[in-house]
């Protein structure tokens, strides 16, 4: 099998049966030429047009309709042509995306369920909902009111018989689970109102605040929006981001525990940082409630609703892991893995101390836990030691966190999804360490893996790349790398990590900035509000000294010592003693084993030398401004 820019389950381009089909549907008085440049711009995209063929699906219709007109298909009728069409000119693909229109979209739906009901292989991967009036257009009443016997209008004004079975139907069906959907409602809209173009709760939706609705699916160019929502939509469905959701639901429904355990201990972990993660929960609460409470596919679904809550919201509550949940763990041998991420969520909330207890609980569960006996328990017990990693760099002793990285690396099993995910973030913190320590490594081998995890995997090392890039004085390309990471990130929907990418690049922006001869205000203004703040204080505006004071202990080790850069390249008094400032808290092994032990600094230059000194960090390495 041909790989493509590194995806290696993606057949050769050139083969219909490799490619995706992007089939538009227009809507109510539509045609093919309702869709603006769409074709051309899919045709001329150097990532879709290898991979993507484009058709039309054109029916009957119009706005009103006089009695001497041809009549038009109901909706129904037009959703069993759509079906037709698919299974017979289009049978040559396994997937495609719908791009609606307006009462296209209701067509679709219809098409949907229909093929569910019947128990039919969905050819249909992904759909896009572009103004459509899921609860019924005030448009289409009026319309029916100038027509004679309009079944198009009739059936989609607001709360039909129709709409009101359309959308019992999708959610009972559970199409949101079986189909990428994503809706779009236009800002300008006089036709569909935004309420009406909105999907379920937990649905992707967009809106383009600029668009009426004609032309909302009129692109004009690859930078139009309805042109990026699509090409997203697009490379969800090549990437088939939305199978393993519909083969869980599957089990549910089937009361299927062997599949749904594998499914969630193999792939779950997969899931929860991406853009979608609300589909993720709902999904996962739906095990939860549907298997027996002790079982092992109930246990893990609780565990990723923790971790998937925490990237969510940033829940970090103490009630999160109870005793109960690490109890019920023991069995299945994850209690280490519930334990380890108790100390997890104890350290985001800034309970350094209590963190540090729990780090005692889990070192003894891993002394105890070598041989892990199935692939559920090397993921508890690889993504324990990366944990413990987490803490160690946290505190700033980054030979420690490496040690940890390298045991979890290998444990982990590189064919298990839920492993390739762990072992991308292994990866990306073991440069982090390297970075930290002086032994940045400029040719880094690419894990392999899956089509979820390659585009993760390659947005991280990209991050990673802008640290090298950094240490090596070439500043344009370490920002070019961040900012691509943070595309990167964007693209498949990661944002936690995203802000991360788009933090370092202002930061290097400022840098850039500086270099250029711009005032510190007018840097600083790439960065982050929190950023600016602390920025000011280390590049000596008067007045600021009192940020130094408040805020500095409450960055992590690593991130101060990289922001002290800027201190020490353009602060010419970063040497002056501005009055004693505690540092942020590291930790230190004493006779008592681990603990935190918070510094103290009466200037910015002692500051960086005591930091260096506790970190084992070289006397003049140019660490990441921010690598944690």
């Amino acid at each position: 099998m041909q790989l493509i820019d590194g995806y290696p389950d993606i057949p050769a381009a050139g083969s219909l049966m490799s490619k995706i089909l992007i089939l538009f549907v227009h809507g109510l008085a539509g045609s093919r030429g309702s869709w603006g440049d769409f074709e051309s711009l899919i045709k001329q995209d150097e990532e879709l047009k290898p991979r993507v063929d484009v058709a039309f699906f054109v029916y009957p219709t119009g706005l009103v309709r006089f009695p001497w007109s041809d009549k038009y298909l109901n909706p129904q009728d037009v959703a069993d042509g759509l079906t037709t069409e698919i299974g017979v000119k289009h049978a040559q693909y396994k997937k495609i995306l719908l791009v609606c229109h307006s009462m296209g979209g209701l067509v679709a739906k219809r098409s949907i369920i229909d093929e569910l009901l019947r128990r039919h292989e969905l050819q249909i991967s992904g759909v896009v909902f572009f103004a459509t009036p899921h609860k019924g257009s005030e448009l289409a009443a009026v319309a029916t009111n100038l027509s004679a016997e309009h079944r198009q209008t009739k059936a989609i004004r607001p709360d039909t018989e129709f709409l009101r079975v359309l959308n019992k139907e999708w959610l009972e069906q559970g199409c949101e689970a079986k189909v990428d959907a994503t809706y779009v409602a236009a800002g300008k809209d006089a036709c569909v109102t935004k309420n009406s173009a909105e999907g379920p709760q937990t649905s992707r939706r967009d809106i383009d605040v600029l668009k009426g609705h004609i032309d909302i699916v009129k692109p004009t160019s690859s930078g139009d929006l309805a042109f990026l929502i699509v090409k997203a939509a697009a490379k969800r469905v090549i990437y088939d981001k939305n199978a393993d959701y519909a083969k869980l639901l599957d089990a549910i429904n089937n009361g299927d525990s062997h599949s749904a355990e594998h499914l969630v201990a193999t792939k779950g972990r997969s899931w929860i940082e991406r853009q979608d993660s609300d589909r993720a929960i709902d999904v996962l609460e739906r095990v939860v409630k549907r298997f027996d409470a002790t079982s092992a596919e109930v246990i893990w679904s609780k565990y990723l609703l923790v971790i998937a809550r925490l990237f969510r919201s940033g829940d970090t509550s103490s009630t999160a892991i109870d005793d109960d949940l690490i109890r019920e763990s023991e069995a299945l041998r994850l209690a280490p893995l519930l334990l380890a991420e108790r100390m997890e969520l104890t350290r985001k909330r800034g309970d350094r101390e209590l963190a540090i207890q729990i780090y005692s609980d889990v070192a003894r569960q891993l002394a105890e836990n070598r041989s892990p006996r199935s692939a559920g328990e090397a993921y508890a017990i690889a993504t324990s030691h990366f944990l413990v990693a987490n803490l160690m760099r946290y505190g700033g002793r980054y030979a420690d966190a490496q040690s940890s990285i390298e045991v979890a690396r290998k444990i982990f099993v590189p064919t298990i999804v839920s492993h390739q995910t762990e072992l991308a973030h292994c990866q990306y913190a073991l440069e982090v360490c390297r970075s930290m320590t002086g032994l940045m490594q400029e040719d880094r081998t690419l894990l392999m893996g899956g089509s979820e995890f390659r585009p993760f995997a390659e947005a991280l090392l990209l991050l990673a790349k802008s640290h090298s890039e950094w240490t090596q004085a070439r500043l344009a390309e370490a920002a070019e790398s961040a900012e691509d990471a943070a595309n990167g990130f964007e693209a498949i929907g990661y944002r936690p990590y995203a802000v991360r990418a788009k933090r370092l690049f202002g930061l290097l922006e400022v840098w850039r900035k500086l270099d250029w001869g711009a005032s510190v205000e007018s840097a600083v203004t790439t960065s982050s509000s929190a950023d600016g703040s602390i920025l000011r204080a280390l590049l000596g505006v008067a007045g600021s000294e009192g940020t130094i004071h408040d805020q500095f202990n409450k960055l992590r080790p690593s991130n101060a010592l990289g922001l002290l850069q800027f201190a020490s390249a353009r602060n010419d008094n970063w040497t002056k003693d501005i009055g004693g400032f505690a540092l942020p808290p590291v930790l230190e092994r004493t006779d008592r084993g681990l603990r935190w032990i918070t510094h103290r600094a009466s200037s910015l230059h002692d500051a960086d030398r005591i930091l260096r000194d506790k970190l084992d960090v070289p006397a003049r390495l140019a660490v990441p401004l921010v690598a944690d």
